[in-house]
């Protein structure tokens, strides 16, 4: 789902999950009621990506967001020989809760 249509219809983001990959690679997935959705691209629905976390802040200034949560992902565990889908592997979130208020 696009900002745009999250903007047009006024939907409420119950959870906002901003994934951080290695390399200040970061991606955002919203929750809306009880389905989630990654967060694409306006123009051609491709997973967007941020450069930074005040740009994830500065696309969602204004919109209601009731909860926000920071998704680390290393690939540490899978160099080390875990597999990917352990949950103690890549797969494995760090979760650093974040004050809706703080993000904007």
């Amino acid at each position: 789902m696009n900002l745009k249509r999250i903007r047009n219809h006024h939907l409420p983001i119950h959870r906002l999950l901003i994934l951080s990959f290695e390399g200040d690679i970061y991606m955002a997935e919203v929750q809306i009621h009880d389905r989630k959705f990654l967060v694409l691209n306006d123009k051609d629905n491709k997973p967007r990506v941020f450069p930074s976390l005040a740009s994830v802040r500065d696309a969602f200034d204004g919109l209601a967001v009731c909860d926000t949560e920071h998704v680390h992902y290393s690939a540490y565990d899978e160099m080390i020989g875990l597999r990917s889908h352990d949950s103690e592997s890549m797969g494995q979130k760090d979760f650093y809760p974040i004050n809706s208020q703080n993000l904007h």
